[in-house]
């Protein structure tokens, strides 16, 4: 028995191998079979990744090509629809790609002009020859671009606030003044005929309206040295101008320690005078109002003066209530007076006008001061008022009351910090109304830099100058009112 379970052992042992050396060498063969079918497999990826590279690559090159040929088609349309430039647009387009180093370009240039806009489009085409899309039957590539361009000049209206505070006096004020005057230059050209107005507002501790504009108003009139209006606090928040609330008028004085007569600095500024509204000197530091004329406004610009104190608030007022349009009809009175150019009748246009452009600029030296005025007890008859026009206040204090009554004959209606919120309420009524406000601070303190820059629609509307740089400032305000865009 035990012999026979031995053998039967050793038979199953011997079966087990055989069936393991059966399936060895049949793995072996079939491994043996594959080995061409996985070098044929390795084979064709290889291939398929050397076309996704090479296609990639022409991917690339198209791309670039595609770049170049959008960035020559752009700079060419802006060149083109400028209107300074008096070449025809096609030819311009033209230049460009043959200065580019393109080949085998084609181009197709359409051009719209008028009186008052240009606009350029254009599309572009080159071939570009595929090194590895072949492969695929694709021998060449069409690199295509598109783009316009536009220079419109809209209906615009400009309120330019100039600061003619005391600090201005001598070299910069002559600065501001060539400034100034070149941009007006910029932007009253034979094309902008009609379409852009300019309102020039200067100020000091006070902006003088003019008598006209000043007799639109409700206001108590008490002399006819100048054309100053008293605005309440609550006032300036708001763009409007009130015509009908009562007012008083600025007081015809000079707030300081000098010994000449006639006055020569008075707060609400106007020309020396030795008998109201002679001469009309008054008039020569008064609002110009909607006007296009460069040569007036560049005559208006150089007749300005240093004068007096510093209240930015007054001069920010007027520069946007003469952009709403609450002001119609006392411009188009002006008009027909002879006080406002007459193709401006029906401005200021309404804020949301899609046409209309609304700029308010706003420049300052210096910091707002404390606002001062005469008691009223001490300015109360023609005698009083003559009586201020022939002494500056400090001085006829020190040589005719004692001293211990001195405060008596004034008193402080503004302090700067209010003068500063009142301002910033007037800014920020015009941003809210969709005016544009620029600002610039011409060697200024730090406070007043602050300011002025809170007041700009944002901080790249705000330029803090030195010198010659005013000039710059005004260049790149006015290459901004009339910026070309890209319109494609």
């Amino acid at each position: 028995m035990r012999r026979r379970a031995l053998k039967a052992t050793g038979r199953a042992r011997r079966g087990a191998a055989g069936r393991r050396g059966i399936l060895v060498r049949w793995l072996r063969a079939r491994l043996a079979a594959e080995d061409g079918s996985v070098l044929s497999f390795a084979l064709i990826l290889l291939i398929v990744m050397l076309m996704v590279g090479g296609m990639a690559v022409d991917v690339m090159r198209y791309e670039n090509t595609r770049a170049e040929l959008q960035s020559t088609l752009d700079r060419a349309v802006l060149a083109a629809a400028s209107l300074n430039n008096t070449l025809d647009p096609q030819d311009v387009v033209n230049s460009y790609f043959a200065k580019s180093g393109l080949k085998g370009y084609r181009l197709n240039v359409d051009v719209s002009q008028g009186l008052n806009f240009k606009t350029v489009k254009a599309t572009a085409s080159a071939p570009m020859p595929s090194m590895f899309l072949n492969m695929l039957g694709i021998d060449r590539l069409k690199v295509q671009a598109k783009g316009g361009a536009e220079e419109r000049i809209n209906k615009v209206e400009i309120s330019l606030v100039l600061d003619i505070s005391g600090s201005m006096e001598g070299r910069k004020l002559e600065l501001l003044k060539d400034a100034a005057k070149d941009f007006v230059d910029s932007l009253l050209t034979e094309q902008s005929r009609d379409m852009v107005s300019i309102t020039l507002v200067p100020y000091s501790g006070q902006v003088n309206a003019g008598k006209m504009l000043f007799d639109a108003f409700n206001v108590t009139k008490s002399h006819d040295y100048s054309y100053c209006i008293e605005f309440d606090s609550d006032e300036f928040g708001d763009a409007a101008l009130d015509f009908t609330r009562a007012r008083k008028q600025v007081q015809h004085f000079e707030y300081s320690s000098y010994s000449y007569s006639p006055i020569r600095r008075p707060v609400c500024p106007a020309g020396a005078q030795d008998h109201p509204g002679e001469g009309g000197g008054n008039e020569k530091f008064a609002i110009t109002a909607f006007e296009q004329d460069a040569d007036r406004l560049k005559d208006r610009i150089d007749e300005l003066e240093a004068i007096s104190s510093t209240g930015t608030q007054y001069g920010v007022k007027w520069g946007l209530g003469l952009l709403d349009p609450s002001a119609r009809d006392v411009v188009k009175k002006l008009a027909r007076n002879g006080k406002a150019d007459p193709a401006f009748i029906g401005r200021p246009l309404a804020w949301d006008d899609p046409e209309a452009l609304k700029v308010l600029i706003v420049m300052s030296d210096g910091e707002n001061t404390d606002q001062y005025r005469i008691s009223d007890w001490a300015y109360d008859s023609p005698e009083e008022i003559t009586l201020w026009n022939d002494n500056t206040l400090w001085s006829y204090l020190y040589y005719n009351v004692w001293y211990p009554y001195w405060g008596y004959f004034y008193h402080r209606i503004v302090r700067a910090s209010q003068a500063d919120a009142d301002m910033l309420k007037a800014c920020s009524a015009a941003k809210e109304k969709g005016a544009v406000v620029f600002t610039i601070g011409f060697e200024t303190t730090a406070h007043s830099a602050d300011v002025l820059e809170q007041c700009a629609t944002s901080p790249a509307h705000y330029y803090d100058v030195d010198g010659i740089e005013i000039s710059e400032a005004f260049s790149a305000i006015a290459a901004t009112v009339q910026k070309l865009k890209l319109i494609e």
